[in-house]
Formats: structure tokens, C-alpha cells, sequence
């Protein structure tokens, strides 16, 4: 199987799913907007450069999953520029292809009074790599609104923070919640493909 390397999005989220603000038209709209955008550079400043380096890790572990479960794995590099499955995969000598893209990943508190808790939503497709057909196509989402097509991924509530001003003086447990949702989407990933 030919992993390609994956999609990750441009940037980590620190996402609210239910705003106050979305209620009251454009007020509203502006006045929340305003409240994502200081969320949103108050959370880079606590993660730094440390949600690039998780990302990597990702791959690695679910390259280690798949032989684990008797899988023989090839990682082949890919570029892409859009959050989307590759159109052509790369020319190897495999018999499929594993293809993942994060939609998104960070953080998320789903209602007002709920918790931040580590976020993904992931999709995966797995491609014949002889005919070009595809065999299996998932989205897995873990904390954050499922759709009927999405397979809901439980977060274990250790790293839950009521507000980005209690992330700002707990780095490690944030940067850990982060390594928590990379390992859970690598589980399900894995998972998904059986044996």
C-alpha cells in the first residue's frame, strides 16, 4: 500500500461551533468575527511552530499501524496545493493507495458553555492503484459537528480547557492534546483498514 503524504490544513483551529454572535445578524457577525480572529493569534502564540511538528508525526504512525497489522507500507511523496484528494497518484509498485487529507485540526468547543477538547476531521480515501477505483472513502471527525457520512472519534476529556486565557498558561497540556488528536486520527486511519 502507498501512503502519499498527507494534506494538513494552513493553520491549526481554535474554533467555537455555536457563537453567540452567529444569532444576531450582522452585528453579530462582525462582533464574533472579531472575537475568532483574537482567539485565533492569542492560540499561535501558545502553540508556536509545535503544530508543524506534530503533523509530521502522523504519517509515521500510521505507517507503523498498518505494518503492525500485517500491511506491507510504502510512503510516497506528494504535493498538493488544495485540501483535496490527489487526482493522479504517484507511479509506484503497490496495489493501493492511502490518501489523507486534514480538513482541519486544533481545537474546538462545540457549544458556549462547552470545553475546547483537541479536534480533527479527517478524510481518507483508499484507491485501487491497477484500476483507478476507489474502495474505501471515510471522514472521521473527533469533537466537532457529525454528519451523516462522518465516523464520530471520542476525545478522552484530559485535554479540555474552558477558554483560550486558561490554554495561555498551560502550553504543554495544549501542545499534548494536539499529539493526542494526531494519535487518534492515526488509530482510526489504521482502524478503518483492518487487517
Amino acid at each position: 500500500m502507498g501512503i502519499v503524504s498527507p494534506k494538513y490544513p494552513d493553520y491549526l483551529l481554535v474554533g467555537l461551533e455555536s457563537a453567540a454572535g452567529q444569532s444576531f445578524g450582522l452585528l453579530g457577525a462582525l462582533v464574533d468575527s472579531g472575537l475568532k480572529s483574537g482567539r485565533e493569534d492569542r492560540f499561535k502564540k501558545i502553540v508556536g511552530d509545535a503544530g508543524a511538528e506534530i503533523e509530521k508525526n502522523f504519517q509515521p504512525q500510521l505507517i507503523s499501524g498498518l505494518t503492525s497489522n500485517g500491511f506491507k507500507v510504502l510512503a510516497l511523496d506528494s504535493s498538493r496545493t488544495k485540501t483535496a484528494f490527489l487526482e493522479n497518484y504517484p507511479q509506484a509498485d503497490v496495489d493501493a493507495y492511502l490518501d489523507v487529507v486534514f480538513l482541519s485540526f486544533g481545537y474546538v468547543a462545540t457549544g458556549l458553555n462547552q470545553q475546547y477538547q483537541p479536534h480533527f476531521n479527517v478524510k481518507v480515501r483508499l484507491v485501487d492503484a491497477r484500476k483507478n477505483e476507489i474502495l474505501m472513502d471515510r471522514i472521521f471527525t473527533m469533537n466537532g459537528t457529525v454528519l451523516v457520512d462522518h465516523t464520530q472519534i471520542a476525545t478522552n476529556g484530559l485535554y479540555g480547557f474552558k477558554d483560550v486565557s486558561e490554554m495561555e498558561g498551560q502550553t504543554e497540556k495544549v501542545i499534548e492534546g494536539l499529539k493526542y488528536a494526531i494519535s487518534q486520527a492515526s488509530l482510526a486511519v489504521t482502524a478503518s483498514l483492518g487487517n
